[in-house]
């Protein structure tokens, strides 16, 4: 679970002290749901940018946009 909010925290750029009070794996989800909808809501963008910089294949970012 470390290397996974080690990653959270380098690529999807999640406040290294919210990932540390996260205990189990439903905490984490709930932690990313919330904060994807934030972004998404405030700077769809920079979401964007998120899903390229972890590497979301542009043809199915565009798909599921679409749905």
């Amino acid at each position: 679970m470390n290397k996974l909010k080690k990653y959270l925290h380098q690529n999807l750029e999640i406040n290294h002290a919210l990932l540390q009070k996260v205990q189990d794996e439903n905490e984490l989800l709930n932690l990313l749901t919330k904060y994807i909808q934030e972004i998404i809501d405030s700077d769809f963008q920079y979401f964007l940018w998120l899903l390229y910089k972890i590497d979301v294949d542009e043809k199915k970012i565009k798909e599921t946009i679409k749905k």
